[in-house]
């Protein structure tokens, strides 16, 4: 017998569920035992029971080369049911919609049944059950194929990350499956494995496949981690290799024998069951003779919305009836060698969808938990294309078996001849060119200031997003990006640090990351705004510009555009805006409407306006609190009125109902009032202020104020020497410089009316007949008086008076080079000639006295 090599081959589907079946047997007159079920799952056991009985082995049956080799026929009912019971078979299993399995005692009495049922109307139709295997490829010379029945052991990769097969850089499945991670695809994908078995002790396969779903048809029993011959281990290796850090898990479903043999009846069994306990993807590694119930066990998975991937077969010849590969439905899979060539052993023919890597693919072994072989075949190209289907079911969750068979096509890279060919079908799949993703444009939400430099922003989340771009800009500025977020979950950021009284617009951009290469969404270029609110003035005064007036103070803010007024006239009141100012370097506000006497409350906001968006701080709630006053009079001219009294004059003070004038005998005395004049008087003369001495006056103005006087403040005192009938002494004082000696009688003469009165207040000088001279300026003017000693003279502190200020005297005695006497405190000499200058100021008197 010549030497065999196992092929593999490999096809990614999707199968469903069938739901619970009960069975129950009955012996017909003619002694075949009927056994009746109601669903999928109990036919299928009760199927699989059949054959117990049969004696010979699957692989026997496969090498005899009668059809009817198995001694089971498979039929199917029109639609009305059949009586088989007067066929000569040992057992009928009865089925839902209209499926029965016979089986025979002899492969004669299989065939006479076979030919009487095939001119029944009411059979669809009928076929003996035949044989699946893992078809073999014979090796040749130039190839150095591992025998499945003979494997050999590699230690595991250092990094266990990486791939073990080749084809999982060639296809770029690992590439694909870090993109998905990327968009957060962390939905559970199921894919079965309808093959020997898969024995998922295997540290790879760790966490991947189902303990609580399966089932061995082989064994018939709900354990199908059995894999005596490693091929269907070998094939969930590969899935889970393509499928890194992806929650893609396996479905075992064992209906291979440890040989690689299995009945079509047990397949077609598989693929159902696969089917309805949830498989998206189901693989079929494995291939036989035209099967009309694989077939239907095939479109019924496919219905329920399985991808089924199978394998091209390894006999290198055309497909033709090699079925499941001929099914149109199926994505089937021609296997490549490293090169990208199409493998020598590799089937061919129109039914061919892709190839995919198959020569030498190193997966799980069985040999130990971290055993791994290299095998070969299309049986190992099948499950890189089934990983790839099943990715494209988590990208894709909605799409149908038809989209994705059609993605499985559309992403690759065409060899071989020009489009679709019968040896590579559309090419080698490349996933890279699926990775194009198309992100979607970013919703934008709201963007709200908070305080004076923060903004924060919002927006709808994006499917499938790494992450957002956050983009800011100010009016009439270029758009710059200020924030990197590695969350495709996050719809929120806080802009911090910003400038208040700023208008800033922002905009999200989403993205999707593969590997290196980032792919950004749309972006709205509008964008959102806010405006930071602006800082509170700083109050620092209100204070009395005038009767009806106050101005308020404050700190420029950075940013204002322009501020608000506020008054109140309580700390209990409500702020009424009173006016505004339009410059960011406003600084005061004058209240031109206060009334004379009455405490107010002020408070400022700033303001920004941008467009018809306008923006106010916040304000001080306490205030600043200010009253309007009346101006404060002052004197401007006062003296003695020869036979009048003192005149005094002032100024007029805006808003003034009257003045009210007072009269003291000492600076710091009792003021008592001599006059209330009204507000449009500016002078008054004082009949009453005594002879011979010193008097003071204030004033102070008043306005009413609701029928009540409102005053000002009082003015600075003054005072004035009393006396009646003093001399004019305007000649005198305009004379620029007085010599002590040779003017002496000169002045003394001109003021001789005023000797006595004089020297009433200063008898001393009167008695030591020393020559003096007093005057007084009365006319309003400064008047400058140069006195220049001459020879001896000298000066007396009494003899010069300048207002009532003798220390004021002394010091400027001082300050020009006079010097006491000896044993005289108040006199002072100097005999060099100098000039002393005295200014005298209006209303004061001035005394001169001198001596020898």
């Amino acid at each position: 017998m010549k030497a065999w090599w196992k092929k593999l081959s490999c096809l990614a589907g999707i199968g469903f569920a069938f739901s619970l079946l009960f069975s129950m047997g009955a012996f017909a007159a003619s002694g075949t035992k009927v056994i009746q079920t109601d669903n999928f799952e109990s036919f299928s056991k009760a199927t699989a029971d059949l054959k117990q009985t049969n004696g010979a082995s699957a692989k026997e049956m496969y090498e005899d080369t009668s059809p009817y080799a198995t001694m089971r026929l498979i039929v199917k009912s029109k639609g009305p049911a059949l009586d088989l019971s007067g066929y000569g078979a040992k057992t009928v299993v009865k089925g839902p919609d209209g499926y029965y399995i016979m089986q025979f005692n002899t492969k004669k009495e299989t065939e006479s049944c076979y030919r009487s049922l095939l001119g029944n109307p009411n059979v669809k139709y009928v076929e003996p059950d035949g044989i699946t295997s893992l078809n073999d490829v014979t090796a040749s010379e130039e190839m150095e194929l591992s025998s499945i029945d003979d494997v050999d052991s590699v230690e595991e990769p250092e990094n266990s990350s990486d791939a073990y097969s080749w084809g999982v850089a060639k296809v770029e499945a690992d590439k694909y499956a870090s993109y998905l991670k990327s968009l957060n695809k962390t939905q559970t994908m199921n894919v079965a494995v309808v093959d020997s078995g898969v024995w998922r002790s295997h540290s790879m396969l760790s966490g991947r496949v189902y303990s609580n779903i399966g089932y061995d048809y082989v064994e018939n029993d709900s354990y199908p981690f059995n894999d005596g011959h490693g091929h269907g281990t070998h094939v969930a290796g590969t899935i889970v290799d393509c499928t890194p850090g992806l929650n893609v898990k396996i479905i075992a479903v064992r209906v291979l024998d440890d040989a690689g043999y299995g009945s079509h009846s047990d397949v077609g069994n598989g693929i159902r069951y696969a089917a309805d306990k949830g498989a998206k993807v189901i693989n079929l590694s494995l291939g036989g003779g035209h099967s009309f119930y694989k077939d239907d066990a095939i479109e019924y998975a496919i219905s329920k919305g399985a991808v089924v991937v199978a394998a091209a077969g390894n006999d290198s010849m055309s497909i033709g009836s090699y079925c499941p590969a001929h099914i149109t439905e199926c994505i089937t899979v021609s296997a490549i060698d490293s090169s990208g060539s199409l493998a020598w052993y590799s089937n061919y023919g129109s039914a061919v969808d892709v190839a995919a890597p198959g020569s030498d693919i190193l997966s799980c072994g069985i040999s130990g938990y971290n055993s791994y072989v290299y095998m070969s075949g299309t049986s190992m190209a099948s499950p890189h294309v089934s990983a790839i289907a099943a990715m494209y079911r988590l990208m894709y969750p909605t799409a149908g078996p038809a989209k994705i068979q059609e993605l499985v096509k559309r992403y690759t890279t065409d060899v071989g001849s020009s489009g679709k060919d019968d040896y590579y079908g559309y090419g080698i799949p490349k996933l890279s060119k699926a990775m194009s993703v198309k992100v979607d444009k970013t919703s934008l939400g709201t963007a709200t200031a908070s305080g004076t430099s923060e903004v924060r922003l919002t927006w709808k989340k994006v499917s499938g997003a790494a992450g957002y771009y956050v983009y800011r800009k100010v009016p009439g500025g270029s758009w710059a990006r200020i924030k990197t977020i590695s969350s495709g979950s996050t719809t929120a950021y806080r802009d911090t640090n910003l400038q208040p009284g700023t208008k800033y617009i922002y905009t999200v951009r989403a993205y999707k990351k593969v590997g290196s290469k980032v792919y950004l969404g749309d972006y709205n270029t509008t964008g959102i705004s806010a405006i930071t609110g602006l800082s509170t003035p700083v109050l620092k005064s209100a204070a009395s510009v005038d009767y009806n007036s106050i101005r308020v103070n404050w700190t420029p803010v950075k940013n204002a555009m322009g501020y608000r007024i506020y008054r109140r006239t309580s700390t209990n009141g409500s702020w009424q805006r009173i006016g505004r100012v339009t410059k960011q370097s406003s600084s005061s506000f004058v209240d031109n409407t206060a009334v004379t006497g009455t405490k107010y409350y002020y408070t400022v906001r700033a303001t920004c306006t941008y467009g018809n968006t306008m923006k106010m701080s916040g304000y001080n709630t306490t205030g600043v609190t200010g009253k309007a006053v009346l101006g404060t009079p002052k004197f401007t001219n006062y003296g003695v009125v020869a036979g009048k009294g003192v005149q005094l004059k002032w100024n007029k003070v805006p808003g003034a109902t009257g003045y009210v004038i007072g009269r003291s005998t000492s600076s710091g005395g009792t003021y008592t009032k001599v006059g209330a004049p009204s507000g449009s008087t500016t002078s008054l003369i004082d009949k009453n202020a005594g002879k011979y001495r010193y008097v003071y006056y204030r004033i102070r103005a008043y306005r009413k104020v609701n029928g009540k006087n409102v005053f000002g403040g009082f003015s600075p005192v003054i005072s004035v020497y009393s006396y009646y009938n003093a001399v004019e002494t305007t000649d005198y004082l305009n004379t620029k410089s007085v010599d002590l000696v040779n003017d002496a009688m000169v002045l003394t003469s001109k003021l001789e009316g005023m000797r006595s009165g004089y020297n009433r207040e200063y008898p001393d000088l009167y008695e030591t007949g020393e020559n003096i001279s007093v005057g007084v300026n009365e006319n309003g003017a400064e008047y400058r008086v140069e006195v220049q000693n001459n020879g001896n003279a000298g000066l007396s502190m009494y003899g010069l008076r300048i207002g009532d200020d003798s220390v004021t005297v002394t010091r400027v005695l001082k300050e020009n080079g006079f010097k006491a006497v000896s044993g005289q405190p108040y006199d002072y000499m100097r005999s060099d000639g100098t000039k002393l200058t005295i200014t005298l100021k209006n209303g004061q008197l001035a005394a001169f006295g001198y001596y020898f």
